[in-house]
């Protein structure tokens, strides 16, 4: 039986110095609470307090995994021709999560996913970040 989705937030405004390094990642983690019962991630979303364009040189990519390091969703801020805006309104939107692995069991115990943020090029300064994560609970 599904209940009703709740949406998990983890924020780095202050995270922006180290931004622009090409080699640089982050790891931001969200926790998804024991109840006993599965997870399904449906929406991913990524933010920020300015609006940055898709580009095709130096951009972000965000990649929401589960504990065991295996993508759920991804939003690219890049290339130009298909990559997406990240801006206020939450136009970075991944809402086709892959199959395999947008199901959390979170049964037993809590289970942590998490936002890999990697640099492509010489990235990009991203301020005001934040991740939003929409999950429905089910029990078995």
């Amino acid at each position: 039986m599904a209940g009703e989705a709740v949406v998990f937030e983890t924020n780095i405004d202050s995270y922006t110095t180290a931004f622009g390094v090409g080699s640089s990642e982050l790891k931001a983690s969200i926790i998804l609470p024991t109840r006993g019962h599965y997870w399904e991630i449906e929406q991913f979303y990524v933010v920020a307090d300015d609006t940055f364009s898709a580009q095709n040189t130096n951009y972000g990519a965000f990649l929401l995994k589960d504990s065991s390091g295996n993508t759920i969703g991804t939003v690219t801020n890049g290339p130009s021709s298909g990559g997406l805006d990240i801006d206020a309104a939450g136009t970075g939107v991944d809402t086709s999560m892959t199959a395999a692995y947008k199901f959390i069991d979170c049964r037993s115990s809590v289970d942590e996913i998490y936002v890999q943020v990697s640099d492509v090029g010489a990235g990009v300064v991203y301020t005001g970040l934040k991740f939003l994560v929409m999950a429905r609970p089910y029990r078995q």
